[in-house]
């Protein structure tokens, strides 16, 4: 099985008020309708985004 995933367009960290860091992607246009997606307990990016 191969799997493609395309390459973020932004990437991005952000701090939490707890002290702990939140990584984020970005694919498509900016303009584009938002979609979020939380992976579960898959911390990468393996799953990320429908090609």
């Amino acid at each position: 099985m191969t799997v493609h995933t395309a390459t973020p367009a932004r990437l991005g960290e952000t701090r939490l008020p707890d002290g702990r860091l939140l990584g984020w992607a970005e694919w498509g246009p900016q303009e584009g309708t938002p979609v979020l997606l939380c992976p579960g307990a898959d911390p990468s990016q393996s799953g990320c985004p429908p090609r």
